[in-house]
């Protein structure tokens, strides 16, 4: 045993290491393969003094190639102190290490020189620990280190001396390809209510693993993260997976108390917030997109009531790949003839050439996974029984400029498993969901539509093979969907809703009734929260429920949402021409021409060029007379037209000021001649009169304020019915 010590000054202490064990270890036995995935023969067996290689891209020695290539190191390492160690890698390309039969770092991916290092280590001075490492070469550079820290030692390689080749064996199989255990990952960072983050159990209490296994509602889980809120971890993605999975709630260890919220954050943006998890209710499955993500925090919040009891468990948490969720456009296929150029992935079809065609587009949506074809086509995959469900958004893409036909098919073997109508290009894109399970081979079709190839640029667009419900416990039904809506529009109504825990698939209902007891099922296997129901008629409203499915049934329908699908609206009418303004007293004549397409005009009116309002509305006609108005006060005047589909600009400007008639003069030459209860008047006509008033008194200048006669035309008047000698 020797003592190393670290020298201080000032107000710092010497801190003593005690360093123990043999300490004459000669390295690891390394197991060269000519492979990438270590199979077949060995073809290099030697003892690696330390993993500290640099190669490049040159080969790691003997007749290994200089690229895809794997290693497996075995042997024992010696703790040289006791303490809490972290092992490190830095590699290029993928790597794994077990230690002491656990799966420490779990790295099998492609990518340039990468750290990753195991969570911290209780290790005991002088005991030996089986050690398991297994590193693989793609292609370009090749390197790999193996470090370690411990108290009072800085990181460094780990010597030789403290590395053994012995014999070790190999019980451990490394996890399925394309799945990823959480609690199998370093936690970049994390923080917890009550002692530390336990994987593969509950929480407990203030110890490391003190906690029992991981139950939710009667449900057991051998795997997954434990937490007590409020807690938090954050791991690593690098752009390696493609979907979050797990199981959640208040773990059954703590009975019917504690209340949780748990949180799903995707590079800082939440994506996942859970109703109020209470004690002794049944799990809640998440399911959250990571593709192209760089990091996952995952979050477990106090409820109303504090975090007393607060016991949160993410069963079954798994990062999963392209094994799980398999793109076809990832897949090698079997054959593949195409009617023009080969067949694309992930791009329209272009032209003759390979890649020369744009994004995958249906009627303005972009989508970044697919199959680009041009009829007569044809693709045939191995799927080996392997899968659970094809799904796919099925159409002509935008390339086509609304041209073009065609129809889609899907076979296994000799069997119809599906086939679209003739899809134009203005037609909506079908979606597309056919059970696949059993199918060995999966053959794709897209034929012409009956009038000619031309224009036949066909798209299986996000086409993939999902396996599903494998992680929803029997008995478990799906929650209903939430906050349904529905949006008609031509021959179409667009509907979205909020995704249900413990749900596979969609199903959406469809009456013409509400609260339809016995409603149409229009569309089953849906796998995304929106669609669109192409098959609606203009003028019917239309009553929807969604429902979500699993292993176990359908769950509780959503709300119902209601929509009538309507014909577009007509482009707004031209603005009214020449519109004219005639003053008169205490009025204003307006005229305009027509405008075509108006089914009204309204007309506005101010008493300066810039502030006018409405003052008639739903016009008919194309002439209107402004009435009680303000002699001698200007006023402005514009119209506009209207229809369905909007107003038009207003029509030019015009103004007028209405004022009075000016009075005409008195008349001259009245005569008065008296006859029996009569009296004849006569008088000199005025040439711009239109009629004449008489007024009438029994005194000079005593006649009254109110005319005896008005609008009289001719120019003499006979007075009956008077009194004689008055």
């Amino acid at each position: 045993m020797r003592n190393h010590s670290i020298g201080c000054v000032a107000a710092l202490c010497i801190l003593s290491v005690s360093v123990q064990g043999q300490n004459n270890g000669t390295g690891l036995r390394g197991q060269y393969f000519s492979t990438r995935d270590l199979t077949g023969a060995v073809a290099l067996e030697r003892t690696d003094p330390g993993l500290e290689f640099q190669w490049g891209q040159g080969s790691p020695g003997g007749a290994i190639p200089a690229d895809k290539f794997s290693v497996r190191w075995s042997g024992q390492l010696e703790a040289p102190a006791s303490g809490e160690f972290t092992i490190a890698t830095v590699s290029d390309d993928g790597v794994r290490l077990w230690l002491d039969g656990k799966l420490r770092i779990d790295d099998w991916y492609n990518h340039g020189a990468l750290r990753n290092q195991t969570r911290p280590l209780a290790l005991t001075a002088g005991k030996k620990y089986n050690l398991r490492i297994e590193y693989y070469e793609n292609t370009g550079n090749s390197s790999i280190k193996l470090l370690w820290t411990y108290p009072g030692q800085a990181e460094q390689a780990i010597p030789k001396t403290r590395l053994y080749p012995a014999p070790i064996p190999f019980t451990e199989a490394p996890p399925p390809a394309g799945r990823t255990m959480l609690s199998d990952l370093p936690f970049l960072a994390q923080s917890n209510g009550l002692g530390p983050v336990e994987r593969n159990r509950a929480n407990g209490g203030a110890g490391e693993d003190d906690g029992k296994s991981i139950s939710i509602g009667g449900y057991r889980w051998g795997s997954g993260v434990g937490m007590h809120a409020p807690g938090a971890v954050t791991i690593a993605l690098d752009d390696r997976f493609d979907v979050f999975r797990a199981m959640v709630g208040v773990d059954d260890e703590v009975g019917d108390a504690g209340s949780v919220v748990f949180e799903v954050w995707v590079d800082g943006v939440k994506k996942f917030s859970s109703p109020v998890m209470k004690g002794s209710m049944p799990p809640l499955a998440v399911e959250v997109p990571v593709e192209n993500a760089r990091q996952l925090r995952l979050v477990a919040g106090p409820g109303p009531d504090g975090n007393k009891g607060d016991s949160a468990s993410w069963a079954y948490a798994r990062l999963e790949g392209k094994e799980t969720v398999r793109y076809l456009s990832d897949m090698k296929w079997l054959s593949a003839t195409n009617g023009l150029g080969p067949v694309e992935r992930d791009n329209a079809n272009g032209g003759a050439g390979e890649n020369d065609g744009g994004k995958i587009q249906l009627r303005g949506e972009v989508y970044r996974k697919g199959l680009g074809l041009m009829s007569p086509a044809k693709i045939v995959y191995d799927l080996d029984g392997r899968y659970e469900l094809f799904s796919a958004v099925a159409g002509i893409d935008d390339a086509a400029k609304k041209k073009g036909s065609a129809v889609f098919e899907a076979w296994s073997g000799t069997k119809l498993l599906y086939r679209s109508p003739t899809l134009k290009g203005t037609d909506s894109p079908r979606h597309v969901a056919i059970p696949v399970k059993g199918v060995e081979e999966l053959t794709l079709k897209v034929l012409d539509g009956g009038d000619g190839s031309d224009g036949d640029f066909a798209d299986w667009a996000d086409a993939k093979l999902l396996l599903l419900g494998s992680d929803i416990p029997a008995g478990v039904m799906p929650a209903p969907p939430t906050s349904l809506t529905a949006a008609g529009g031509d021959g179409l109504v667009k509907l979205k809703w909020n995704a249900s825990a413990n749900t596979v698939s969609y199903s959406v209902w469809r009456s013409t009734e509400p609260n339809d007891a016995t409603p149409q099922t229009i569309e089953t296997n849906l796998l995304t929260t929106s669609y669109v129901d192409d098959g609606a008629r203009n003028g019917v409203k239309y009553y929807y429920r969604v429902v979500g499915v699993n292993p176990n049934g359908k769950g509780a329908p959503s709300n119902e949402a209601s929509a009538t699908p309507m014909a577009p609206l007509p482009a707004p009418p031209a603005s009214p021409a020449n519109l004219t303004a005639k003053p008169g007293n205490a009025e204003v004549l307006l005229a305009w021409q027509a405008s075509q397409g108006a089914a009204s005009y309204t007309l506005y009116r101010g008493l300066s060029s810039t502030t006018l309002a409405a003052v008639a509305s739903s016009l008919k006609g194309t002439t209107y007379t402004d009435s009680k108005l303000t002699n001698g006060t200007t006023y402005f005047y514009h119209v506009v037209a209207v229809n369905a589909g909007g107003s038009s600009k207003p029509s030019n400007q015009v103004s007028a000021k209405p004022v009075a008639p000016e009075l005409p003069p008195a008349p001259t030459g009245l005569t008065a001649t008296g006859g029996t209860g009569q009296i004849t008047l006569n008088w000199t006509g005025v040439s711009s009169a239109l009629s004449y008033n008489i007024y009438r008194g029994t005194a000079a200048n005593g006649q009254g304020a109110s005319p005896i006669a008005s609008g009289v035309k001719a120019t003499t008047f006979i007075d009956k019915g008077l009194t004689n000698g008055t």
